[in-house]
């Protein structure tokens, strides 16, 4: 599944940031972990993601869209 990602580490890789972190790791059984946190206000009705439940169903576009590196494709 991940065997066309460049420079893919073979370890798990954890990327913090001001606002977001990110977490990917090889599973084993043809399996790939993939996770991304968020820091938001959960007091705030603005926040986003505030009706997000752990285990739902999500469009993989908005953690692309969180984790973009300028002048790279996203993965398909």
């Amino acid at each position: 599944m991940v065997k066309d990602i460049p420079n893919l580490p073979l370890d798990s890789v954890h990327w913090w940031g001001p606002s977001t972190n990110f977490f990917a790791s090889i599973l084993g059984r043809g399996k790939y972990a993939v996770v991304g946190g968020v820091t938001v206000n959960p007091e705030s009705t603005n926040s986003p993601f505030k009706d997000v439940a752990w285990d739902q169903d999500a469009n993989i576009k908005l953690l692309r869209d969180l984790y973009a590196v300028s002048g790279t494709r996203p993965i398909d």
